[in-house]
């Protein structure tokens, strides 16, 4: 199966992990109808931009900024 799920206007307030420690998805808050599930995944990818340390941080409380 291939294939890709978008969400637009959702705020992410924490990454889930699998027992290995692997990033696998998000705990998600729509901000439009406000209601809050997971989305689940194999792949995930960062693009907040300017944002982006904030999320890397989620992963890594400890990982150092790399924006400016």
């Amino acid at each position: 199966m291939t294939g890709a799920t978008i969400a637009n206007y959702c705020e992410i307030k924490n990454l889930t992990k699998s027992e290995d420690g692997k990033v696998n998805g998000a705990i998600v808050v729509d901000r439009q109808s406000k209601k809050e599930f997971q989305v689940k995944a194999k792949v995930v990818i960062n693009c907040a931009g300017a944002s982006a340390d904030v999320i890397r941080q989620m992963d890594n409380a400890e990982a150092e900024k790399r924006i400016i």
